[in-house]
């Protein structure tokens, strides 16, 4: 929230801008720049299904970023951002694996695991790295807790491409936990937000 005049500003630097994207060539034109909270882009096409609090947790591979939304509102003082996203347990997979096995683990085969695959992974590799990830989730899942965000019965929405390492290692039951595991999550609700405003 600090930051978001200053982004603003830099966004709104250039009003045409034209670059190459998946082989697809692009050139844009910058009419309008608007901010919104971490998350609330993922929330807001469906924000109406939602009563009371809701903890809306978006799972990147940098930051673990949490937004409070009560009755409909984002709350911005309880806006949280943790330095511990999917990468953190990325890394730790593989200074294990160097320690342990002294072996270098790539991105692919960690990714695998993630996703409750093994890959080409022999299974007492594959069941060690899942094992660190459960650690990874229960650390991270302990720190929401420090940090006020009741698993057991708060509402709580997992979102996001990491979401899905906390569906499929997190051990979390509930009614009150919800999951949106869409990538796209954000970009469409952008898009939505956007398209809101336009109308």
């Amino acid at each position: 929230g600090k930051q978001k005049d200053a982004f603003k500003t830099y966004l709104s630097q250039k009003k045409e801008v034209h670059f190459w994207y998946s082989g697809k060539d692009y050139h844009i034109r910058i009419k309008k720049v608007v901010i919104f909270p971490q998350g609330y882009a993922v929330i807001a096409p469906q924000i109406a299904s939602y009563d009371g609090r809701v903890n809306v947790i978006d799972v990147g591979s940098g930051t673990i970023d949490i937004l409070q939304v009560i009755n409909k509102k984002p709350v911005l003082s309880k806006c949280i951002s943790l330095p511990v996203g999917i990468l953190t347990c990325i890394d730790d997979i593989q200074k294990y694996f160097r320690m342990q096995y002294n072996m270098e683990l790539d991105d692919y085969s960690i990714q695998e695991v993630l996703q409750l695959r093994t890959g080409d992974l022999p299974e007492e590799l594959a069941a060690a790295t899942q094992e660190l990830i459960r650690e990874y989730t229960k650390k991270v899942l302990a720190e929401l807790e420090q940090k006020g965000i009741n698993l057991r019965f708060q509402k709580c929405l997992f979102c996001c491409g990491g979401s899905l390492v906390f569906k499929n290692y997190g051990d979390l039951k509930g009614e009150n936990i919800i999951f949106n595991t869409d990538i796209h999550a954000n970009a469409k609700g952008f898009e939505w937000l956007c398209r809101g405003m336009e109308r």
